[in-house]
């Protein structure tokens, strides 16, 4: 592996500058904003697509029941709608976006999958494209899916396997699966530059910490390059620790997480092939902590983060190849269908879940949000900042 040393390094600085916050959605106890009337947004990560598509998953009382919905907007629904509303008991999934605007997501409750779903953006058709059988599989989690519409997910079997499954053209490859004598655990996985997959490996026959861990990209069924390492594997490595989730995308041959180095400090990385660059440092540049969400990254490298800055806000980072910026943060303003707001929460961080970033630099969001002068709380905001 071979550190990317760049001059720039040098002058990358953190500051404010003009840009479009959109506010696309309002959930709130009393009467929410695009969603039904009575509705509530807790962990959700909010995700989109390059044609602008947006979806999440929600909660909402329904015949004096909480249900669960998967809410979409796009070109065909401008104004947002429930796409799916889950029966009493059932969660749903994060969903997945494609360019089209392609959806995928998993309806499932505490003993099984329910349901593997697709949305069609070009039919604008909803399928249960897997559901329970006889087979041995008996959960799907984190389904991603690609312009192909792939589906790839982490499945779980009643023999206690897991595997990093794709769903194809109506049949099932196993990718990889934790029966390899090499490997104690698979993280979450996702797509990178087509139907590449990216994600963390504890090696070894332990589940223990001291465990090494690997950052690989697979190729194909059991066929993969190991792009990055921790000490544990190789006392050559500068890495003693890599967050579980990765942050890589289909449409980008780049992916971006947060490691832990010798020297203790935690760091922003991006990666190229077998190539890194450390993009940020804890304790650095107005950055205090780097939150444990994972990053967002989209085709051109460019890199949406959240973090806590030197004063001890939480904020939305954004960096485009040279330049880190702060882009919104704890105690901005923001323009809703109720009045101003400001981002802000009395207990508890004023941002949830992840975010996600598309090609044209839209980075989607969810925030907490309070009357002007936080006399009242007006609910969970999700907001598109365009820059």
């Amino acid at each position: 592996m071979k550190l990317l040393k760049l001059l720039l390094t040098f002058l990358v600085t953190i500051n404010s500058y003009a840009i479009n916050v959109e506010l696309v959605a309002r959930a709130d106890e009393y009467g929410s904003f695009n969603l039904p009337e009575t509705s509530f947004i807790s962990n959700s990560t909010i995700q989109n697509s390059s044609s602008g598509a947006i979806s999440f998953n929600f909660a909402t009382l329904y015949n004096e029941e909480v249900r669960m919905g998967l809410w979409i907007q796009n070109v065909l629904h401008p104004n947002g709608k429930t796409l799916y509303l889950a029966q009493s008991g059932n969660y749903i999934s994060d969903p997945s976006l494609n360019d089209r605007g392609d959806i995928t997501f998993v309806v499932y409750n505490e003993f099984d999958f329910i349901g593997l779903f697709l949305y069609d953006f070009k039919s604008d058709s909803l399928t249960k494209v897997m559901a329970p059988d006889s087979s041995t599989l008996i959960s799907i989690a984190n389904p991603r899916i690609n312009n192909n519409q792939d589906i790839l997910f982490r499945a779980g079997y009643k023999s206690g396997e897991k595997a990093v499954v794709i769903y194809k053209s109506g049949e099932l490859q196993t990718i990889v699966s934790d029966k390899n004598s090499e490997i104690s655990y698979l993280f979450n996985a996702s797509f990178i530059d087509g139907d590449n997959i990216a994600l963390k490996v504890r090696e070894g026959s332990s589940l223990s910490d001291s465990s090494p861990d690997s950052l690989r990209v697979y190729k194909g069924e059991n066929s993969f390059e190991r792009v990055n390492y921790d000490n544990d594997y190789s006392e050559e490595s500068t890495f003693s620790d890599f967050n579980n989730s990765l942050g890589s995308h289909f449409s980008s041959k780049y992916m971006a997480f947060i490691a832990k180095m010798k020297s203790g400090k935690r760091v922003l990385v991006r990666q190229l092939g077998n190539r890194y660059e450390i993009i940020a440092t804890e304790g650095e540049g107005g950055i205090k902590t780097l939150e444990y969400f994972a990053p967002a990254i989209n085709s051109k490298g460019f890199i949406a983060f959240r973090a806590i800055n030197s004063t001890n806000k939480r904020g939305i980072f954004f960096y485009d190849g040279f330049v880190i910026r702060e882009v919104l943060s704890e105690g901005n303003l923001v323009q809703t269908d109720a009045s101003t707001a400001v981002i802000h929460a009395a207990k508890g961080p004023c941002f949830g879940g992840g975010l996600s970033l598309n090609s044209a630099n839209e980075i989607v969001i969810q925030a907490r949000i309070y009357t002007k002068y936080k006399e009242k709380a007006l609910g969970t905001a999700v907001l598109k900042i365009s820059l």
